[in-house]
């Protein structure tokens, strides 16, 4: 019985990103459920809470946004509820680590969750594409109850949760080559063009593109023609890019390409220049000041900027010591080239899409980017049979 219980809540886990793209209230859902039933497995099995809780990350990001937190006290912008609820869902990442270090099952239960990530990425890309050749958004649709037709930017920043995961998706593939997972893979690949987000198709190729060079480079197999095989590919894929958005290469503009987000960074840094503030701006401190007419964006799309501008000089120094951390964590592992490869790929992934949409207040945003982190972390971390 509590075997089946656990696959179940693996499952869950594996289609969790895609629950949060097609509703965040499923996402929601999933993650209490998720956590309930890791108690009542965890308390069955008369496991100590206390091995439970020696995973580190969880640890060191509920105290790091308590912190952040804590600066905002300062500046009160907003209610607060919402951000201490994320701290919960923090504690999503200490049953990931239940299910892959700590349990019996632990291999057959990483396997399962790639295997259910994998296929579920999949068929949300085959309705996309679908959605796309068919001009009905069929997810829309569903949901609506009425006919809605296919808008690709409604898709733009959701797409990017599943890119942030490639190299966990090339992992499963090179594990599991067949040929319908082939297939299966290249429709994730046209999906993310189909749904025309630029940071998600900059995130897929700058993935793709290290996923490669660091396994080649890591397993001493990289020579001059594949890397330059491999840029010239990249280089080909961003021009394709452009020409599908019908953005000019020879008029190329910083502004137009960030979709004015340029504009926005620099009204951010400016008042960040002239207020010189300790302790920022406070929690959706944008989103005030945009109501105000002050700033067109109700928050930066760019971590660094917003962790600057809503707790000021002390909140960009916790997050640059978390950002520290995470590469020491990866200069420091002594694994397999295709496992090192996912967190050098995961690493840049995630701080590539971070500067495109992310908000460090928004639960949408930041525990899909931090149970990708995980997970990637995860495959080495003990999870090999002693």
């Amino acid at each position: 019985m509590n075997q089946k219980l656990e696959k179940s809540v693996i499952i869950l886990f594996g289609m969790s990103l895609v629950l949060n793209y097609v509703s965040k209230t499923f996402f929601y859902i999933d993650s209490v459920l998720i956590f309930l039933l890791t108690l009542f497995l965890v308390n069955d099995q008369n496991t100590s809470y206390k091995k439970l809780f020696e995973y580190k990350l969880p640890l060191i990001l509920i105290l790091s946004y308590t912190v952040l937190l804590v600066i905002n006290f300062v500046n009160v912008t907003d209610n607060y509820s919402k951000n201490i609820g994320l701290i919960f869902h923090f504690l999503i990442l200490y049953c990931l680590y239940y299910y892959l270090v700590i349990s019996t099952n632990k291999n057959k239960n990483l396997n399962l969750i790639l295997k259910t990530f994998f296929i579920s990425i999949s068929f949300l890309s085959i309705l996309l594409i679908i959605s796309f050749l068919s001009s009905i958004d069929i997810i829309y649709t569903i949901k609506n109850l009425k006919l809605i037709t296919y808008n690709p930017s409604a898709y733009h920043s959701s797409q990017t949760f599943l890119t942030i995961g490639i190299g966990l998706l090339l992992y499963y593939l090179r594990k599991n080559l067949t040929s319908i997972n082939i297939v299966l893979f290249i429709f994730v690949l046209f999906a993310t063009f189909v749904v025309e987000g630029k940071t998600a198709l900059i995130t897929l190729f700058v993935g793709l593109f290290i996923y490669f060079i660091s396994y080649m480079l890591l397993s001493k197999k990289l020579s001059l023609i594949n890397f330059l095989g491999s840029i010239a590919i990249v280089c080909f894929s961003i021009y394709l890019m452009l020409y599908i958005r019908n953005d000019s290469i020879s008029d190329f503009n910083i502004n137009d390409f960030t979709s004015g987000r340029f504009n926005g960074w620099e009204l951010y840094i400016d008042l960040i220049s002239k207020k010189n503030t300790l302790f920022g701006f406070g929690i959706f401190g944008g989103k005030v000041l945009s109501e105000q007419g002050l700033l067109g964006f109700s928050h930066p799309h760019n971590i660094f900027i917003e962790t600057l501008f809503t707790t000021g000089v002390i909140g960009l120094i916790v997050l640059i010591v978390l950002f520290i951390l995470y590469i020491k964590k990866i200069y420091f592992i002594i694994t397999s080239p295709e496992k090192k490869a996912i967190i050098i790929t995961t690493f840049f992934t995630v701080f590539i899409s971070s500067q495109g949409f992310w908000s460090i207040w928004s639960k949408n945003h930041v525990i899909p980017i931090m149970i990708i982190i995980a997970i990637s972390l995860l495959l080495i971390e003990e999870t090999e049979e002693i």
